[in-house]
């Protein structure tokens, strides 16, 4: 997203992660992510409003899709 952002390009990404339950111990659980997809998903999300900030006259797609197989 970073790149696309500054040279204007249309890099398109792929993440794949297992749906890992967190440890009820740790701050991510405390915090309400449940496994490990969630984090991934915020993470996501938080990178795409940074750059955003960074990069306010970038025109870039910061979205997402997320789909969960069975």
């Amino acid at each position: 997203m970073l790149l696309n952002a500054q040279d204007g390009g249309r890099r398109k990404f792929i993440m794949v992660q297992r749906p890992e339950q967190t440890d009820e111990k740790s701050e991510a659980y405390k915090a309400g992510y449940a496994n490990i997809c969630e984090i991934g998903k915020e993470r996501i999300r938080r990178a795409g409003d940074q750059i955003r900030t960074e990069y306010s006259e970038a025109a870039f797609d910061s979205g997402f899709r997320v789909y969960k197989l069975e």
